[in-house]
């Protein structure tokens, strides 16, 4: 969103947040409030809206798609790890 561009990242999560409120089931709006929750330093949240995202897209066949975000998913739990130990 044009609020994350200019570094409004809790502005850009509330944007993402009533575009997910509104209850159509599309991925995008959750990779992006990923995006910016992962700009935040909330991982966690990044994470749980990735696999969200992921359901969307299986449920939707975008295999391409998927296959993104599933590997965006697995570096940020490969990095959620490595602060852990």
């Amino acid at each position: 969103s044009a609020l994350q561009k200019l570094g409004d990242l809790k502005g850009a999560v509330r944007d993402y947040s009533d575009a997910i409120a509104c209850g159509d089931p599309i991925a995008l709006p959750y990779c992006y409030r990923s995006a910016a929750y992962e700009s935040q330093g909330d991982a966690e949240r990044a994470i749980a809206d990735l696999e969200r995202a992921s359901v969307h897209l299986e449920a939707q066949g975008d295999r391409q798609a998927l296959s993104s975000v599933q590997r965006t998913l697995q570096r940020l739990q490969n990095r959620t790890l490595q602060v852990k130990r």
